[in-house]
This record gives C-alpha cells, structure tokens and sequence, in this order.
C-alpha cells in the first residue's frame, strides 16, 4: 500500500492549498458595505442597503502568473505557522 503515499501526500498538499486560497484575508465595513477579502486576492462586496453582492477578481485570475503568485503567497503562509495533525 505504500506505493500510493506519494500521490496521497500530494492531494494533501493541493486541499492544504485550497484551504488557505479560499480563506479570509480581511473583513473591512463602512457606510452600509462589506468587503470580504480572500487570500487569493479576490473580493467579495456587499452592498446591505441594496443587498447586491459582486465579486471582483484580480487582473490576471487564474492566469499562470496569477497562480504562480498565489502558490507563494502559500508558501510563505506555510512557514509562519506549524502545521499540526501530520
């Protein structure tokens, strides 16, 4: 069964990454809006007065720069914190 561990060990690595991607970055409210800040660099915005939601990407999402960006940005995140449970 150890033949799987390295390809087992790699879809850890991509959830960890996904995790953190997906996580909060920042949450800022002012005037009746709601800025949701994502580590990859998205931003949700909530208007509460009108109740419209947008999304707004960063120039270049999903691009390879973009991701190449993002996965430092992990990276770095990674060596400021333990990681526990492994």
């Amino acid at each position: 069964m150890t033949e799987h561990t390295d390809v087992v060990e790699e879809q850890r690595k991509r959830m960890r990454y996904d995790e953190w991607r997906n996580g909060v970055k920042y949450l800022h409210a002012n005037s009746g809006k709601i800025e949701l800040a994502f580590n990859d660099g998205r931003v949700r915005v909530e208007d509460t007065k009108t109740g419209e939601i947008k999304m707004v990407y960063p120039e270049g999402y999903m691009s390879k720069d973009w991701m190449s960006s993002v996965l430092d940005g992990f990276k770095k995140a990674l060596t400021k914190i333990k990681i526990t449970g492994e």
